[in-house]
């Protein structure tokens, strides 16, 4: 299929120095680093999506672990990705700053989502050092990186997100994102009332056909992920890796897309399980208005947030219509 503006999110490793209690860490899976040879074949798989494709060198660690981190990102812009990064941060020093900077290094987002002696016991790393790590590429940055700051939401701080987005935008970040705390298709604990029933799935589906839209989740097609051994998998919430699809060697990202959709119908595993499939997205919204706590009104919230965010559901739809994919698709019951 011809996707335009996807993200590809190529894994250096997916090891991490933080143990934030909303990253199943436990549950990852054979860890390592991506080799220069694996890099330079996912490159070619990306370029020859033409240059509306974005590379965010992430994955499921910190990137910055990686012993040859600098190299790659000089590597990959040189050779014509659209780089960005995210990053907890703690790994900067004024010199890699540099020469990230010098590299071309456009975007980058930092995951701090505490401050303060929050951000050491959540983290296990001392904010100090983080919050002056940001505070020099910022500086040093200006006019040529854009910084974002991502924020997630959990229980530990949601009664701080004013004063953690207030702290990062007198620290003169470009912008403040903050985002909602995920299951990680099932991997992390968080209770979510759609598990383990079908309750309202019906009902959800046909909230969504009945406004002309795929129940299907947008997120295996437009965000890539390729993990440090060059395997594909079904998108960047199989924390535990299992549904591996193929090698970049063999399959181009193309060539990946009736895979995941076949796996995307049959509504099991993962996708099932996960928090972000819209369907389980709009059940905790039934079953929220069940419980007296939202009325009717937050459905059409969801699905017009479903369609503008990262789920992309109008964009799927059409691009499913035209492909003639869009009648094939088939809903699973609440039985």
């Amino acid at each position: 299929m011809k996707i335009a503006n996807r993200n590809i999110d190529i894994e250096l490793t997916n090891r991490c120095n933080a143990t934030c209690d909303f990253c199943p860490r436990e549950k990852t899976p054979k860890q390592g680093f991506m080799s220069l040879d694996v890099f330079d074949q996912v490159i070619d798989r990306v370029l020859a999506l033409g240059s509306h494709a974005k590379a965010s060198l992430t994955g499921l660690g910190e990137p910055m672990l990686h012993p040859h981190f600098l190299e790659f990102v000089s590597h990959g812009i040189q050779r014509g990705l659209n780089v960005d990064i995210v990053s907890n941060g703690s790994r900067l020093t004024p010199a890699l700053t540099m020469g990230l900077l010098d590299a071309g290094l456009k975007n980058v987002t930092f995951s701090v989502s505490d401050i303060g002696a929050a951000y050491d016991q959540i983290y296990g790393l001392p904010f100090e050092k983080t919050r002056d790590n940001i505070l020099e590429f910022v500086r040093q940055s200006r006019g040529r990186c854009h910084v974002q700051i991502t924020v997630v939401r959990h229980d530990g701080n949601a009664h701080q997100i004013d004063e953690i987005t207030q702290f990062w935008q007198q620290a003169g970040v470009d912008y403040v994102h903050v985002t909602r705390e995920e299951n990680r298709g099932g991997s992390h604990d968080k209770p979510f009332q759609f598990l383990g029933n079908r309750t309202h799935w019906r009902e959800a589906v046909d909230v969504l056909h009945n406004k002309g839209f795929t129940e299907l989740c947008a997120i295996a097609l437009y965000s890539v992920f390729i993990g440090w051994n060059g395997q594909y998998y079904l998108c960047c919430q199989d924390w535990e890796k299992k549904v591996p699809l193929g090698s970049v060697f063999d399959f181009s990202i193309e060539d990946m897309d009736p895979v995941k959709l076949a796996i995307n119908r049959k509504q099991k595993g993962i996708c099932q399980t996960c928090s972000m499939n819209p369907v389980n997205e709009l059940r905790e919204v039934l079953f929220d208005i069940d419980q007296g706590l939202r009325g009717r009104f937050a459905i059409a919230n969801k699905v017009n947030s479903l369609c503008s965010g990262a789920q992309r559901l109008e964009e799927l739809t059409q691009l499913l219509q035209a492909h003639g994919e869009f009648e094939q698709i088939i809903a699973v019951s609440e039985e």
